[in-house]
């Protein structure tokens, strides 16, 4: 009866969801297509500076669930643990798409973090498969920026995954498989009959070998987890940048990888595809490493960097959080306002002086940066 339950369920999942916004454009990707993120959702730019808008509501996911709301339309409601969404419909996504589609449907991409939840879900993905044929189901867990840490993306939690499939995850050094899906199998212990696996995948390309669809939740983050946490190796290794990107160590032992990339954007455009790679524009904290960036990737055009002032004031910040502590203008022609963005301008000087633009004052290529 339980199985016949989640079956109709299931058939209802595609109900009352909403279409998924166009591909976003991924540095170095090949083929560009034109999805965009928060601050910006059409395909043309706008008079209106979108840093003026509140980037708070996109991030605002509802952690608990009542015990008096339903779940909506379409969506199957456990209780404590969450209401979810399978779109078997979607399959076919890339794992970066996948997200964008929870966001749309005002959810996150599932996170069964206790047992209690992995149980339910994969109980769910095993009825799924045999009405949809859908095998795989992209979760909200990934390793982007810090190779071999798995993090849930919502809470941003460390998670300890036992529940590989064979072979993953991939540990070669700068491998690309950096998302998580669950993937439906047939269990060999002969007294469980359902069960699903993680298995490590590319973020940004759709599978080809299966189908993969999202997963998406709401609430069911506050669920206790049953996970014991367990000892870790005593030695420490130095984080390492994923496969294509330039090590720097700064003051402090910080150490940030950057990657230059030649699809040219407007300025917010640009944030968003960085945001896309774990990252952001790049945010600059000394003469050495202006000089890195420049003998690094010696451009020979102007590129996006991550200071912006966004109040309007004068008062500049990086799109990373981190301190405005250093700036490095065109001598004479430090901002006056009107201009809220920034380019090292390579096309002026070889030294990459900074000058600050409209946001969509040209397309250009920009530097992205991943802080370990």
């Amino acid at each position: 009866m339980r199985q016949l339950v989640l079956l109709l369920a299931a058939a209802s999942s595609a109900a009352n969801v909403k279409q998924l916004p166009p591909k976003m454009s991924y540095c170095d990707q090949g083929e560009e297509t034109t999805w965009r993120g928060p601050y910006q959702s059409t395909n043309q730019p706008t008079t209106e500076d979108p840093w003026t808008e509140d980037p708070t509501t996109t991030e605002d996911y509802d952690t608990t669930t009542s015990s008096g709301a339903a779940c909506p339309l379409g969506w199957i409601d456990d209780g404590k643990l969450g209401c979810f969404l399978f779109a078997p419909q979607m399959a076919g996504l890339s794992w970066i798409e996948a997200l964008e589609y929870c966001e749309e449907q005002d959810g996150f991409l599932a996170e069964p973090k206790t047992e209690e939840q992995l149980n339910f879900l994969t109980s769910l993905a095993f009825v799924e498969e045999a009405a949809t044929g859908v095998q795989g189901w992209w979760v909200g867990l990934a390793d982007l920026g810090h190779e071999g840490e798995w993090v849930w993306q919502v809470d941003r939690e460390d998670a300890d995954i036992t529940a590989w499939d064979s072979g993953c995850p991939d540990l070669s050094e700068h491998n690309s498989r950096d998302c998580a899906a669950l993937i439906s199998i047939s269990a060999k212990d002969e007294e469980k009959q359902l069960a699903a696996r993680y298995r490590d995948l590319p973020c940004m390309l759709p599978v080809e070998e299966i189908q993969v669809a999202p997963i998406c939740q709401r609430g069911g983050l506050s669920a206790s987890s049953t996970t014991v946490a367990t000892t870790t190796e005593t030695t420490t290794k130095r984080p390492e940048c994923p496969y294509d990107w330039e090590t720097y160590i700064g003051d402090g032992s910080i150490i940030k990888c950057y990657k230059y990339c030649g699809d040219t954007e407007y300025a917010i455009w640009a944030e968003d595809n960085c945001r896309a790679l774990g990252g952001h524009l790049a945010s600059i904290h000394s003469a050495q490493e202006q000089s890195f960036l420049r003998l690094t990737f010696n451009p020979s055009a102007r590129v996006w960097i991550g200071a912006v002032d966004p109040d309007h004031n004068g008062v500049w910040e990086w799109t990373d959080g981190s301190t405005f502590d250093f700036s490095y203008w065109i001598p004479g022609s430090e901002p006056d306002g009107g201009s809220y963005y920034t380019i090292m301008d390579f096309a002026h000087s070889s030294n990459g002086w900074w000058n600050d633009l409209s946001y969509n004052y040209n397309y250009y290529g920009y530097i992205c940066q991943l802080t370990l």
